[in-house]
């Protein structure tokens, strides 16, 4: 099957928050994401509010990416209660802190310069 999107999307598997408008905040886990929206799980339904940022909390700062929910799945069956899965949508193109935060996390910091070389 040929790719239809029009970025790649990224495995990452790391902890997030995702916050709501209303003051509400939810632990989750971003399994993957591309520029253009992410795929999030999270241990029990959101608050229906569509709208939604998906926050990584660093040790420096916070980055955030504001998006639409555009759907929320069950995993696991039926008769359970969760996890989870969660489409979001990014409202524009990930910023590159997020990008970063979450692609070259792992990447050593000589070598991270290279590859931010590729971005701008």
């Amino acid at each position: 099957m040929q790719e239809r999107r029009a970025s790649p999307r990224y495995t990452v598997k790391r902890a997030i928050e995702l916050r709501w408008e209303t003051g509400e905040v939810l632990p989750a886990w971003l399994e993957n994401f591309s520029l253009g929206g992410a795929l999030v799980r999270v241990d029990r339904r959101p608050p229906r509010a569509r709208e939604v940022s998906v926050c990584i909390n660093g040790p420096e700062r916070q980055v955030s990416v504001e998006g639409t929910i555009l759907e929320v799945r069950k995993r696991g069956g039926w008769m359970r209660r969760g996890p989870f899965a969660i489409r979001i949508q990014f409202a524009q193109s990930c910023s590159y802190d997020f990008f970063k935060d979450n692609v070259f996390a792992w990447a050593p910091p000589e070598t991270l310069a290279e590859y931010e070389s590729y971005w701008r």
